[in-house]
């Protein structure tokens, strides 16, 4: 709300459903809950009760991951969204409790077999749990959430001091803990499946400009981060179009044209620019290879402005358009321009109005800072950009990432307004 103020009332709507299906949905785990105990309180059918049981655990599951999901959600909303980070810390840590159960009634052979594993998840799962907790601590303080921290802590050491080997849950799924029937036949039948990879028309322009003729060249990771970045979305069934060292501004807006342009109503559309980008009077450029630019005046003759590439995705009308910006790698005018001088650089920023409808510009780092040299954004990017995953899951799983490995000096930032679920 605070990077966007023209759609307070768009994003201001979606926070409000994301909590209204949360409230929701921890009543409907509530009930699960409630239900299961009343069915494990009763002993009258042995055989019975625990085919019920068996119904009823998958059920319990399947409620606590949708919570999962809607908390994940509130937070591409809203990152400092007190009770999403208190209920995922609360999730993991939950989850961790009960596969801690498992290993203390676990038997010696088991143990010897798979004791080390299960103790590795569990440690993980603390500690994704203490992260979550911490964040929350940052919205508010709460007499229950420092029990909760200090609680979490206090496994982590115990593991820790036995130099137990943690391994952290995979971040773009939720994990299943709980119930695994001893017998596979009282499986229910039905169980969630994920979700299936999107079909349909859907193009990808993957560019990387990096052997600049003028100033400071990168001439080797954003071609290598655009040649991976194109095989990966081939694997995701795109019709990818690779441009690598664009030399003019007519060379790019071409190339702009004519992809949007053969990519006319299609069900989605990607744009992946590595390269130099910089703000000038409150206009975004995306800098070809043979670009001068030694007066800021020269960038409306040699770059190319943000702005044309989203005003071609608006008249495309895809179902969705998606802008990976990974820009502000370093100060392309350090010694050459004397109106951006090296102690004056301005990287790419979240300027104007806002993308169209149901395109998205998720910036490599926050507004007008400069990106680490070390490809980070694109490593996440790759990382994460698998078959099947929703589009907000992949978002949010880059953004902590990059946050992590960067020791929170680098985060992504996303422009634009979303409609609908996507999946790559």
């Amino acid at each position: 709300i605070k990077k966007a103020p023209k759609n307070v009332a768009d994003l201001k709507r979606q926070l409000a459903d994301v909590q209204t299906r949360l409230t929701e949905q921890k009543k409907t785990v509530a009930d699960a809950e409630a239900e299961l105990k009343a069915e494990e309180a009763k002993a009258v059918d042995v055989a019975a009760n625990k085919r019920k049981i068996a119904e009823l655990k998958p059920k319990q599951i399947e409620q606590r991951n949708l919570a999962w999901g809607y908390y994940r959600k509130a937070l591409v909303v809203d990152a400092a969204n007190y009770d999403a980070n208190f209920g995922l810390g609360a999730y993991y840590y939950n989850e961790a409790a009960t596969l801690n159960g498992d290993l203390a009634q676990m038997g010696a052979d088991d143990y010897k077999t798979k004791g080390a594993v299960v103790e590795g998840r569990v440690c993980g799962l603390f500690k994704k749990a203490l992260v979550y907790f911490e964040n929350a601590k940052t919205v508010k303080r709460d007499v229950d959430l420092d029990e909760n921290i200090a609680n979490t802590g206090n496994f982590i050491r115990q593991y820790e001091e036995r130099k137990v080997v943690c391994v952290a849950p995979a971040s773009n799924q939720p994990v299943v803990a709980t119930y695994r029937p001893e017998n596979p036949d009282d499986a229910p039948p039905n169980r969630p499946t994920p979700p299936k990879p999107a079909t349909g028309k859907r193009y990808a322009l993957i560019i990387g400009n990096g052997n600049y003729k003028y100033v400071t060249s990168l001439a080797r990771q954003p071609r290598a981060d655009a040649e991976e970045m194109a095989r990966r979305f081939r694997d995701l069934q795109f019709d990818v179009t690779p441009l690598f060292d664009v030399k003019t501004k007519t060379d790019l807006e071409t190339a702009l044209f004519d992809f949007t342009d053969k990519a006319k109503n299609a069900d989605m559309l990607v744009v992946y620019y590595a390269g130099h980008g910089i703000e000038v009077n409150g206009v975004n450029y995306l800098i070809p290879t043979d670009a001068k630019l030694e007066r800021d005046e020269r960038a409306e003759l040699e770059a190319v402005t943000l702005n044309y590439l989203l005003d071609r995705l608006g008249k495309s009308r895809p179902k969705l358009s998606l802008v990976l910006l990974d820009a502000c790698r370093n100060n392309p005018f350090a010694g050459r321009n004397r109106d951006l001088g090296d102690g004056d650089y301005r990287g790419i920023k979240v300027v104007g109005a806002s993308p169209p409808r149901n395109v998205m510009v998720f910036y490599a780092t926050q507004s007008g800072r400069m990106a680490t040299n070390a490809g980070v954004f694109a490593d996440a990017v790759k990382q994460h950009l698998q078959h099947g995953i929703r589009l907000t899951d992949f978002l949010m799983n880059v953004t902590n990432t990059v946050d992590q490995r960067t020791g929170q000096n680098q985060a992504p930032s996303l422009s634009g307004t979303l409609f609908g679920d996507f999946t790559f």
